[in-house]
């Protein structure tokens, strides 16, 4: 059956809810629903609209992703002092980052139950509903072959999170235009196989050294294996002028193969 030019086709760009960073680290790690200390708050994270993607700390010790843009009281770390510094000024998340690391270290991160003890005993008393902390992710970062997506092509008041549960993207044939939409959904889909070419090098080189010696194979192992690793094959000339240098008399063979 073949679809039609009005229809919407899955694309491998996916959006992981629960995939995120600390300001600290930059480092992607995975924070579901049952982690050990850091807790969401009732049906968190929910990305409403497709604009929530900073994190805050609802009422002292739950997780909440938050619009980025919206503006509450921080936590800041200071690594000198291994202190927390609590800033009741209301920020956007990255206004609160940069003054974190202006006047501190960071926007704090929370790795450990010991820290979050710490930043509990902190926030106790303050009052405050929200509290940025460093967390937060990049939306729609991934292609599913683990690739980083740099391009997209949303169609009008896309991407949108319709009732929050719409994480992956699908392709209008006529338009060209994407959308999110839910996963589970039964549309037609792309695939795509990339083809790769595979060239086989083979060498007869002749050495004055001992070709039996352990140590003169593995020297010669590590010059091929560099060569063709770090090269393009136009530049093969350049590699055996590296093995021209061993003084070249008694025989052996190597082959290497390399994936354009």
């Amino acid at each position: 059956m073949v679809p039609n030019v009005n229809e919407w086709v899955w694309i491998g760009l996916y959006d992981d809810r629960y995939s995120w960073k600390w300001s600290m680290e930059g480092k992607l790690f995975y924070v579901g629903s049952t982690h050990e200390f850091l807790i969401w708050a009732n049906g968190q994270p929910d990305c409403v609209d497709a604009k929530e993607h900073c994190v805050a700390l609802q009422g002292q010790t739950q997780m909440n992703d938050r619009p980025c843009g919206d503006s509450y009281p921080f936590l800041c770390y200071n690594a000198s002092s291994t202190s927390y510094i609590l800033v009741m000024e209301s920020r956007s998340w990255s206004a609160a980052q940069s003054y974190c690391r202006t006047y501190h270290t960071d926007l704090t991160s929370i790795r450990s139950k010991e820290e979050k003890s710490n930043i509990t005993l902190t926030l106790n008393g303050s009052g405050v509903q929200y509290v940025w902390i460093g967390l937060y992710r990049d939306p729609w970062a991934s292609w599913s072959d683990n690739t980083t997506s740099t391009f997209t092509n949303w169609a009008p008041s896309e991407p949108n999170n319709y009732i929050s549960v719409e994480y992956c993207v699908s392709f209008h044939l006529l338009s060209g235009k994407w959308s999110d939409g839910m996963c589970s959904s039964r549309v037609y889909f792309f695939c795509f196989t990339a083809v790769t070419k595979q060239t086989v090098v083979k060498m007869k080189l002749q050495s004055e050294a001992d070709m039996h010696s352990t140590e003169i194979q593995q020297q010669v192992s590590q010059q091929v294996s560099s060569s063709v690793t770090n090269t393009n094959l136009t530049q093969v000339q350049t590699m055996l002028h590296v093995f021209h240098h061993l003084h070249i008399l008694s025989s052996c063979q190597a082959s290497c193969c390399q994936k354009d």
